[in-house]
C-alpha cells in the first residue's frame, strides 16, 4: 500500500455518507456533513505526514466541494436565505478540513 492509503472501513464510510447527493436532490442533511466531517478528520490523521494521498478518497473530497459551491452559485428557489447562509458556513467548514487538514 502506499502512504496515504486510508482502510476499507473507513472508505465505505465516506462513500457510504449521503450528504452530497441529498443536497443535489435539495436537503439539507446536518447529521450526515457532522459525519462526513468527522470521517474527514480521521483521514486527515491517516494521511498526517505521508507523501501521497488515496486518488478516490481525495477525487470524492473534490466532489463534495463541487456540488456545495454549485448550490451556492446556482441557488434552487428551495433553499431559502438562512439555507444558504448555513451551506455557505457548510461549505467553509468542509474546505477547511479538506484543505487544511487532508491535503496540507
Amino acid at each position: 500500500m502506499f502512504g496515504g492509503h486510508v482502510d476499507e472501513l473507513l472508505r465505505e464510510r465516506l462513500f457510504a455518507n449521503q450528504f452530497g447527493l441529498q443536497l443535489l436532490e435539495l436537503a439539507i442533511d446536518r447529521e450526515a456533513f457532522q459525519d462526513l466531517c468527522a470521517i474527514l478528520k480521521e483521514i486527515a490523521a491517516t494521511w498526517s505526514g505521508k507523501d501521497s494521498v488515496d486518488k478516490e478518497v481525495a477525487n470524492f473530497m473534490v466532489e463534495q466541494l463541487m456540488i456545495m459551491r454549485n448550490k451556492l452559485r446556482y441557488p434552487d428557489s428551495s433553499f431559502d436565505a438562512d439555507d444558504l447562509a448555513e451551506l455557505e458556513r457548510m461549505h467553509d467548514e468542509f474546505q477547511q478540513i479538506v484543505l487544511g487538514e487532508c491535503l496540507a
